[in-house]
C-alpha cells in the first residue's frame, strides 16, 4: 500500500513521536511524507484560547534544516510558510454576525468564550493543511492519504483500508478528534480542504466554527454528504510538553 503522509502544523515533539510513526507506518508501508508548517513555532503549548497572537518572545525560529535532516529518509516535499509575512498579509477575518438572532457565537458558552480569535486560529491551521494537500503531485499514485499532527504519539493503530474515511474516537463529548484522519483520494480531498468552506458554513448555516470537531462533523456529513468510520480501537497520546531535543 502506497501512502501519502501529511504532517502539518507546529512541529512539536516530532523526535518524541517518530518511533511510533516508524513502527506503525514507515516500517509497514510505502510512505511518502509531505510537511507543511511555519518557519516559527510557539515555545509554549497553549491549551486554551488566547485573545491575541503569540508575542515575539513566545516564538522561536524553526530549525528547518534539522527537521528535514531528521526525516530525510521519508520526506518527499515540504513547504514552510513565513510566519511574519503571513500575518502581515493574512486573508480577512470572518466578521461575527452580531445582528443575527441565535448566532452560534453569541448563544453558546463556548462561542462567547473562544470568540473570533479561535475561529481564525482554526482557519490558519486548516490553511496549512490545505497547502499540504496542494503540494502532493500525482495524487492518483497513492492508495491512501494519512493526515497527522506532529505531536501525536501512536500507541496502537491498524489501518482500515476498507473504509473511505477513518477518524479517531473522541475522549470528550463529541464524536471524534481532528488530530488525525486517513482515507481515499475523494474523501481526503474534501477533508483537507475544509478551509475553503468555513466562512460559508458560519454565515449561511450558523455552524460552530470555533469548535474543530463539531465543525468537521457538520462539514463532512451535512456539507459534503460523506460517511466516516470512527476507529474505536486505535490509541493515541498527544505529547503536550515542549521538548528542546
Amino acid at each position: 500500500m502506497k501512502i501519502a503522509l501529511l504532517a502539518t502544523g507546529f512541529p512539536r515533539n516530532y523526535k518524541q513521536t517518530f518511533d511510533s510513526w516508524y513502527h506503525f507506518l514507515f516500517s509497514k508501508y510505502d510512505v511518502d511524507m509531505y510537511i507543511t508548517s511555519w518557519d516559527k513555532m510557539e515555545v509554549n503549548y497553549n491549551p486554551h484560547a488566547v485573545r491575541h497572537l503569540p508575542k515575539k518572545d513566545q516564538l522561536k525560529n524553526l530549525d528547518i534544516a534539522d527537521l528535514k535532516d531528521f526525516y530525510k529518509d521519508f520526506i518527499t516535499d515540504s513547504l514552510f510558510i513565513d510566519y511574519d509575512k503571513f500575518y502581515q498579509n493574512r486573508f480577512p477575518s470572518i466578521e461575527i454576525l452580531e445582528h443575527r438572532l441565535f448566532d452560534v457565537m453569541k448563544v453558546t458558552q463556548k462561542g462567547r468564550q473562544l470568540g473570533g480569535f479561535w475561529v481564525e486560529r482554526l482557519r490558519d491551521q486548516y490553511f496549512v493543511l490545505k497547502n499540504c494537500w496542494d503540494i502532493i503531485p500525482n495524487k492518483e499514485q497513492y492508495d491512501l492519504f494519512f493526515k497527522i499532527r506532529f505531536d501525536v504519539f501512536i500507541e496502537q493503530i491498524e489501518i482500515l483500508p476498507k473504509y473511505k474515511l477513518v477518524v479517531p474516537k473522541s475522549i470528550l463529548d463529541y464524536k471524534f478528534q481532528d488530530f488525525l484522519a486517513y482515507g481515499d483520494y475523494e474523501h481526503m480531498e474534501k477533508y483537507c480542504n475544509i478551509f475553503d468552506h468555513i466562512e460559508e458554513m458560519y454565515v449561511k448555516h450558523n455552524v460552530p466554527v470555533y469548535h474543530a470537531e463539531r465543525m468537521y462533523n457538520w462539514y463532512l456529513t451535512e456539507y459534503c454528504g460523506l460517511d466516516y468510520h470512527i476507529d474505536k480501537n486505535s490509541e493515541y497520546q498527544l505529547v503536550r510538553e515542549i521538548s528542546n531535543t
